[in-house]
């Protein structure tokens, strides 16, 4: 009814909520995919998955280390083998693809990006302290 009040917690009818771009979601997954499609090239050659610079140049690995082989793993059908490697990312690609489904489906409750996007300071929080325990399990299993 046009002109009543927002229900008691929640946000006025047709108040638009932020949300994924389908574009930016449709790009991520072309991204992974194109990692996938490369790097198994390049196994099947023969060649090791690439290395992290940083561990390269450091001898440390990265908050992200393992990603490469997580992605390859995934794609394998190995969901523990690619939690081994690397359990952020998996944790991402599994937000990402809730949310796509989510938005495609028209569910917005579903869609965890749209709504960790709409409280952006716990947006930051919850994404630098999930990588900062990442990075001590990359530290700590040293793959």
């Amino acid at each position: 009814m046009p002109g009543a009040p927002p229900p008691s917690g929640g946000t006025p009818t047709g108040a638009r909520r932020p949300r994924l771009p389908l574009a930016a979601a449709l790009l991520t997954g072309l991204w992974g995919a194109g990692v996938v499609f490369v790097t198994q090239l390049s196994t099947h050659r023969g060649d090791v998955p690439p290395v992290c610079h940083l561990r390269r140049l450091s001898g440390v690995p990265c908050p992200t280390c393992g990603s490469t082989r997580a992605t390859l793993a995934l794609a394998k059908g190995d969901l523990l083998g690619a939690i081994a490697w690397n359990p952020w990312l998996i944790a991402v690609y599994f937000m990402f693809g809730v949310s796509l489904a989510a938005r495609l489906t028209r569910q917005p409750r579903y869609n965890l990006i749209a709504r960790l996007l709409a409280r952006p300071r716990v947006a930051v929080v919850l994404l630098l302290s999930t990588l900062a325990l990442n990075w001590i399990y990359v530290l700590a299993t040293q793959r």
